[in-house]
């Protein structure tokens, strides 16, 4: 694992930078006529390209290091670039979506994972999920279902396990389950 070139507050920095563009990109198509603001949108289009190419190479990222991040950079900016393309308001986004994805993968990359677009999405997903249950629940899993410590006789030098610690959990393992499938059933 090496250092982070992208720390969170400059990840989130660059990602509200983006997302700023493609606000002013989206107001200067809506309010500008189409030709005037088709014409201002493409000179701010190239100058936060450049702007942000420039920011990644102060961070010390090469976007040509690897594939999947120049496509992304490529794909975002070219997206910004087509005409008209920018007032439909899903796809006005491209910068903001193509950052994140390139900050994400970024950050792959200097944890040692392999950097993709489908990771990059499977840890935008994940943060967004909740645990279900506050960590006293995860306490009682964990307690639950944890093995049975083995207890070590001196005299034998042998493991055994002690029977009464082996039911006392397996009647709680049934009761968690029990518990869990009525609420299932009763949802449904």
């Amino acid at each position: 694992m090496r250092e982070q070139r992208i720390k969170i507050w400059m990840g989130w920095a660059l990602i509200v930078s983006a997302m700023c563009v493609d606000l002013a990109q989206l107001g200067i198509t809506w309010i500008g006529v189409v030709v005037v603001g088709g014409i201002l949108s493409k000179i701010l289009s190239v100058a936060a390209g450049f702007g942000f190419w420039m920011w990644f190479q102060m961070l010390g990222v090469s976007m040509s290091s690897n594939t999947r991040k120049m496509a992304v950079s490529i794909v975002s900016a070219a997206v910004e670039m087509v005409p008209g393309l920018d007032a439909i308001p899903i796809l006005s986004w491209a910068w903001t979506a193509g950052m994140i994805l390139t900050v994400i993968m970024t950050r792959m990359e200097d944890n040692g994972e392999e950097p993709s677009i489908t990771g990059a999405l499977k840890k935008i997903t994940s943060y967004g999920q909740v645990n279900p249950g506050s960590m006293a629940v995860s306490a009682v899993r964990k307690r639950i279902f944890r093995k049975p410590q083995r207890e070590f006789n001196n005299e034998d030098s042998d493991d055994t396990i002690n029977t009464e610690q082996t039911e006392k959990v397996d009647s709680l393992r049934r009761r968690f389950i029990d518990r869990g499938q009525g609420k299932l059933r009763k949802a449904a």
